[in-house]
């Protein structure tokens, strides 16, 4: 079972219970069911490294969500195999899904050109996580005990920016936050005129002051 969490809470787990998986390759493919954990799942990193010596072929990266009655698939790429293994972590970037709370999700990673000892492995983790019974590692068609090692970066946007997203992915789009960043300007302006006025009617409406002149 997997953890998806926006912090790296896979990551700090050390290198206590983590593997290698074996080499995915032509037929052989990796997928990982995962739930999210909150909104705007938007990347996916995880860690893969050479098989062997040489790396070659073109890596198929897929995100599928897993409907109750359906799939729909969010993103899906072909990169070069080499760069899944050119640094320490490969970052798999798509928008960012803002419904994504409690949704379910599955990562497929494959090299189908790839020929037997050209192709990649990942890092996997060796243990199960309770809190989490709907993820599923399977590798070569087959469910596996454990998790690919990976975490899922959620993006947490202030209340401005959900607020700006809301109004600009209204019915009139941009327009609309046009419209109100001008009635907030507008409202602000009223409002500082009233202030100015009833400043000015206290000042005019207070006693005048005593003298304190001789008869």
């Amino acid at each position: 079972m997997a953890l998806a969490w926006p912090e790296a809470k896979t990551e700090d787990d050390g290198w206590v219970g983590r593997g290698i998986s074996g080499e995915i390759a032509g037929p052989v493919a990796l997928e990982q069911r995962f739930q999210s954990t909150g909104a705007n799942l938007r990347a996916i990193t995880f860690y893969a490294t050479p098989h062997a010596e040489a790396v070659s072929g073109t890596a198929h990266l897929s995100l599928t969500e897993i409907r109750r009655d359906d799939t729909v698939v969010v993103d899906e790429r072909e990169v070069p195999a080499s760069d899944l293994v050119a640094a320490d972590r490969y970052v798999y970037r798509f928008a960012p899904m803002p419904l994504s709370t409690r949704g379910i999700y599955r990562l497929t990673i494959s090299v189908p050109d790839a020929a037997l000892g050209t192709g990649i492995a990942v890092e996997v983790m060796h243990r199960q996580y309770g809190e989490n019974p709907r993820n599923v590692l399977v590798f070569g068609g087959r469910d596996r005990w454990g998790s690919l090692r990976f975490t899922a970066e959620i993006d947490r946007p202030t209340m401005l920016v959900r607020t700006v997203r809301y109004f600009r992915d209204g019915a009139l789009g941009s327009l609309t936050l046009v419209l109100v960043v001008a009635l907030w300007i507008v409202l602000h302006v009223l409002g500082l005129r009233v202030i100015a006025m009833l400043a000015a009617d206290a000042y005019r409406s207070r006693p005048p002051a005593a003298s304190h002149l001789p008869p």
